[in-house]
């Protein structure tokens, strides 16, 4: 791995730390989702589109546990 690539990787990963996750929307002012609602429309998407359900066992169900954790 590259030297600005292990930089970028432990200062995203400090930031990470240090931030918590947002609990109220900013989606209408900054565009940004709140957990739940990251939750809520990551369902909706696979109920409305069955082949996204394909991530679910993969990449989607990481970020999801991941989220339960915060």
């Amino acid at each position: 791995m590259v030297l600005t690539q292990k930089l970028h990787k432990a200062f995203k990963g400090t930031i990470e730390r240090i931030t918590s996750s947002r609990t109220i929307s900013a989606f209408k002012g900054k565009g940004v989702l709140c957990v739940s609602e990251f939750v809520f429309s990551g369902n909706n998407l696979v109920s409305k589109c069955p082949t996204c359900s394909l991530l679910a066992e993969g990449c989607l169900m990481h970020t999801i546990t991941r989220l339960k954790k915060l």
